[in-house]
């Protein structure tokens, strides 16, 4: 919550599961500064690590998503000059589905990449392991396994290319990114599980 105090406001409040929560310099946050508009009783603000009553910290201890920080953050009382208030009073989820779609995008573009490791250890594997003295690259339900994965990523590499298009032309693309962003994670866990399947038993070891 935001109350107003002056020309400053007052926040109150905690989140858990925020990206690189304790290493951010600064910090978007979405306050309810008119609790009775719903949606549009909420604002955005931009915090500064070292206010007083601003604290994060680290959650230990998650089963995936190891390549970046994530914590919490709490407000007891914290300070913000109105001069940190990003946009007008109750223009914050406005600002937050913009956001999104930003954060969006990049997921999706990761989930290209993550396709493409898939299928460039998979290829790299199925022609060097071999069984009943041939390289399982030969065998049809590899070869169908490595040409899905293929597949995801030119359908996934093109949404993700419209998007980008459109940002470029400044077109409003929530529901590009949406859609972009939905396809390639559903694709990524796709390709992944064929990856493991290639692999075999080794698809389970962290040698791979």
């Amino acid at each position: 919550t935001a109350r107003k105090d002056g020309d400053d406001y007052i926040l109150n409040g905690e989140k858990m599961w925020i990206t690189l929560s304790n290493v951010a310099d600064r910090f978007l946050v979405f306050a309810k500064t008119d609790p009775s508009k719903g949606a549009n009783g909420i604002t955005a603000f931009i915090l500064e690590r070292g206010w007083k009553g601003l604290t994060t910290g680290t959650i230990e201890g998650k089963m995936g998503v190891r390549a970046s920080n994530t914590g919490w953050i709490s407000m007891h009382d914290v300070r913000v000059p109105k001069s940190h208030r990003l946009g007008l009073e109750g223009e914050g989820f406005k600002i937050a589905m913009s956001a999104l779609d930003n954060a969006r995008y990049g997921v999706a573009a990761g989930a290209v990449g993550v396709m493409k490791a898939c299928l460039d250890e998979s290829i790299k594997y199925a022609k060097t392991r071999q069984t009943f003295g041939r390289p399982i690259a030969e065998y049809q339900l590899v070869q169908q396994m490595i040409a899905n994965m293929q597949q995801c990523i030119d359908i996934g590499q093109l949404l993700v290319w419209k998007v980008g298009w459109l940002k470029n032309m400044g077109v409003r693309n929530t529901r590009e990114t949406s859609m972009a962003k939905w396809y390639c994670t559903e694709a990524a866990f796709r390709c992944a599980n064929d990856a493991v399947q290639i692999h075999g038993a080794y698809g389970y070891s962290d040698e791979y």
